[in-house]
């Protein structure tokens, strides 16, 4: 069963429904849960909290901040501040989830216990998709992929040109220094 809203901005499939056997009073369905948006791994559309240039200097500053702490924030080590300003760059193109998700949710109530639900935007893009087994996986529209590459682009060439920095400043201080000499032994005897 479908259910397609009048703008087609969501798309929710019902694969399947407990209880709908013949004879069967049709089970009352609750809405669907909704997914914790403050989750940084779950992007709904926002106003920016700063400029594009502006994102750029805090992007370059946290890279330079975690060079000087020893981390590469892309190598997969949960940092919040990164994980956080990265959901905020990114979701001034996301779709409006939330609203999507809510709208859907209210129109799934009375058609069963649903199986599996895929959510797109309007132009067909699947933003997010709900199976109560695993719940929630938030799936990045072509904007959101884009803007969060480059996040990731803008980030890296920081963090690289801030590790080269501090390497050239190492050997340079390195070479201040005068060559310490070791033991030696004089075998011209």
């Amino acid at each position: 069963m479908n259910i397609q809203d009048t703008n087609s901005e969501v798309l929710l499939y019902f694969l399947g429904a407990k209880g709908m056997a013949k004879g069967m009073a049709r089970p009352r369905a609750t809405s669907l849960p909704q997914p914790d948006f403050s989750r940084l791994d779950c992007c709904t559309k926002t106003t920016p909290t700063m400029s594009d240039e502006q994102y750029k200097e805090a992007i370059i500053e946290l890279a330079k901040k975690d060079v000087a702490s020893g981390k590469c924030s892309t190598s997969g080590n949960n940092n919040f501040e990164f994980m956080s300003l990265e959901k905020s760059f990114v979701s001034v193109v996301s779709p409006d989830r939330r609203s999507i998700i809510a709208a859907a949710s209210r129109k799934s109530v009375e058609k069963g216990e649903v199986t599996f639900a895929e959510f797109r935007d309007n132009t067909g893009n699947i933003i997010a998709s709900y199976c109560p087994t695993n719940g929630w996986t938030m799936s990045g529209t072509p904007a959101e992929n884009a803007r969060t590459d480059k996040f990731a682009a803008i980030y890296t060439a920081a963090w690289r040109a801030a590790y080269n920095d501090l390497g050239n400043k190492a050997r340079a201080s390195n070479a201040e220094k005068p060559e310490t000499i070791g033991n030696s032994i004089d075998t011209s005897a």
